[in-house]
């Protein structure tokens, strides 16, 4: 085989099968870390859910918001890095 076939039919897949689960994992600590979408960051969210707390004397239910929320975003991203990570297991 040729270097560039080679490449392309026996080390790309076995590389691409190996780096998803890790690849995943970073994407999800990054949404956590990171502002989400360069817009709604965890401080302004925060903020947010202070400013309407004290208008309306419900922090409670604002922050409860807010973590709902973030949790609606970033669960799905660690649910595929959960499936990818046991189909590597499985394939392995």
């Amino acid at each position: 085989m040729r270097p560039l076939k080679t490449l392309t039919r026996v080390i790309y897949p076995q590389a691409v099968r190996r780096m998803l689960p890790p690849l995943s994992n970073l994407v999800v600590s990054l949404t956590k870390d990171t502002s989400l979408v360069s817009v709604i960051g965890v401080a302004e969210l925060l903020n947010t859910s202070q400013s309407v707390g004290a208008q309306t004397f419900r922090n409670l239910e604002t922050l409860l918001f807010i973590s709902v929320f973030y949790l609606l975003i970033n669960l799905p991203l660690a649910m595929t890095a959960t499936r990818l990570h046991r189909r590597q297991v499985v394939d392995a």
